[in-house]
């Protein structure tokens, strides 16, 4: 009889086995991460959104006229406030702008808050 010295051909079951296991626990990763990536991209979105309407919210004001205001309004699913605080004399007078975009996500209410210091022109 002769036995063979060179290296075997093939996988054993063992191998396979073992191999499938770390295969599947890999995957298992992937799919637990996936719902948790997905909720974050959602409320990146949501943020980017709300910051935007803050943005324009800003640039109405500023385009707008100089006098003290409050305002609020709804737009879709976003709150949004704001408020002009106007110091100084005039021509030298500067209105600070706050807005605050708020929406209600499942894990409770969220907001973006911008603020800005416009001189007077």
């Amino acid at each position: 009889m002769r036995h063979s010295t060179g290296t075997p051909h093939g996988f054993s079951l063992l191998e396979l086995l073992v191999s499938a296991s770390i295969l599947v626990i890999g995957i298992l990763g992937v799919l637990i991460a996936f719902p948790t990536s997905y909720q974050n991209v959602g409320h990146g979105g949501r943020v980017v959104q709300a910051t935007n309407l803050a943005q324009q919210k800003i640039e109405q004001l500023r385009n707008g006229s100089f006098p003290p205001a409050v305002g609020q309004e709804t737009t879709g699913q976003y709150a949004r406030s704001w408020t002009v605080n106007v110091s100084g004399t005039s021509p030298d007078r500067l209105a600070t702008v706050t807005v605050t975009v708020g929406w209600t996500r499942q894990t409770g209410p969220m907001n973006v808050q911008l603020l800005t210091i416009i001189p007077e022109s």
